[in-house]
């Protein structure tokens, strides 16, 4: 039998339907739709996308900077205080900004290097430096680049830029207030007891100083060396000086062991470092009847504006409670400066270190409460017409 050859099976089919190649199109066209004939295709370009832009590097998130000398032999138990109290304050009062913290000596290369980083690193606002000295280097540095609020006053007559706001527990501001809430009782003449330490001085200049604006006039002038023999000559002189009052620009110890020899019936001022709380009832009873000024936190521990705000636990000695105040509201009035930024309009602030109000190259005036010693208990008192 003859072999089947499939060659042959191709050479009769090609006449009948072209080429392989043309067989497989047409059996593709064959399965298209009946109503559309086949269209020869264009050539189709799409637009050109335009490409892309580069993202913009994202820069360092915004925060708020708390600089202070954490890492200070001298000054790192004060810092931390403050430190405690903003954070406390920041829990109270959320804000978008998160707190970044800068720990730095007391060296001022250091702070100064401490404050470009955070400004670097996108600090909205700077809260600190904590002492004078860096205070004062911040105001000459010309580096002061966002909104910024110390925790002090610069020394001496140091220009102050205009994003540099001061808040601070300064001495001397409170015996100038002394001197006005005495003068608002009256009395225009003053016998002035000083003790040897810096701050005692500091506090006896700022309160003649002020003392001579109200009209006052000084009657006379004791420094107090500790030795207790020579007060009852101290208070008899005192009492030959019709109308006067007595101002203890002196410490806690000092005050305490001065006021005894006083004459109760002589009006008699002093700071708050006159003041270590109401705990120590025993001591305070040495300075029954002094006048005294102090923040609120220290005073009114049952005021609302105080009470909301959780305290330190363990109590602390009283400086560090001051300063610890001054942690709270530095974070409340760094709020404040960040929700109006270039206002020109500076906040006020019912503060726990006192009633807050701007005053003059950007420093902020704390008005303090009066209070007066009875029965060893600090008792607020109101503040006499034109005092403050």
């Amino acid at each position: 039998m003859q072999r089947f050859s499939p060659w042959w099976l191709l050479a009769w089919l090609i006449p009948l339907y072209g080429t392989p190649q043309a067989f497989s199109t047409e059996l593709r066209l064959a399965q298209a739709p009946a109503a559309e004939a086949p269209r020869p295709l264009q050539p189709s370009i799409a637009p050109e996308a335009p490409a892309a832009a580069p993202a913009a590097p994202a820069g360092p998130p915004p925060h708020l900077a708390l600089l202070l000398p954490l890492n200070s032999p001298s000054f790192a138990r004060a810092a931390d205080v403050v430190r405690q109290g903003f954070l406390v304050a920041e829990k109270n009062q959320a804000s978008a900004l998160p707190v970044r913290v800068y720990g730095t000596t007391d060296a001022t290369p250091e702070i100064l290097a401490a404050y470009r980083r955070a400004v670097e690193d996108g600090a909205a606002l700077v809260v600190g430096p904590l002492t004078r000295s860096a205070v004062s280097a911040l105001a000459a540095s010309n580096g002061v680049n966002v909104p910024t609020l110390a925790l002090n006053v610069a020394e001496g007559e140091v220009p102050v830029p205009a994003n540099l706001h001061t808040l601070s527990l300064q001495v001397e501001a409170e015996a100038q207030q002394v001197a006005r809430f005495a003068a608002g009782e009256g009395l225009k003449s003053a016998v002035l007891v000083s003790g040897e330490s810096a701050i005692e001085k500091r506090m006896l200049q700022s309160f003649a100083d002020e003392w001579s604006r109200q009209g006052g006039d000084i009657a006379m002038e004791y420094v107090f060396t500790g030795d207790t023999a020579a007060l009852p000559a101290l208070r008899r002189k005192i009492n030959e000086l019709p109308f006067t009052i007595v101002f203890l620009a002196l410490e806690g110890p000092n005050a305490r062991l001065v006021a005894p020899f006083l004459d109760p019936a002589t009006p008699a001022y002093a700071t708050s470092q006159v003041f270590s709380g109401n705990s120590s009832t025993l001591a305070n009873y040495d300075l029954n009847g002094i006048r005294f000024l102090d923040m609120p936190w220290m005073v009114q521990p049952d005021h609302m504006a105080v009470m909301v705000y959780r305290r330190p636990d363990p109590p602390l000695a009283a400086e560090l409670e001051r300063l610890y105040a001054l942690g709270i509201d530095a974070y409340r009035l760094a709020q404040a400066l960040l929700r109006n930024p270039g206002s020109g309009e500076l906040p006020r602030l019912d503060g726990v270190t006192g009633r807050i109000s701007p005053a003059r190259d950007q420093h902020f005036r704390r008005e303090l409460v009066p209070a007066r010693f009875r029965d060893g208990q600090a008792q607020v008192q109101e503040i006499p017409a034109g005092a403050r």
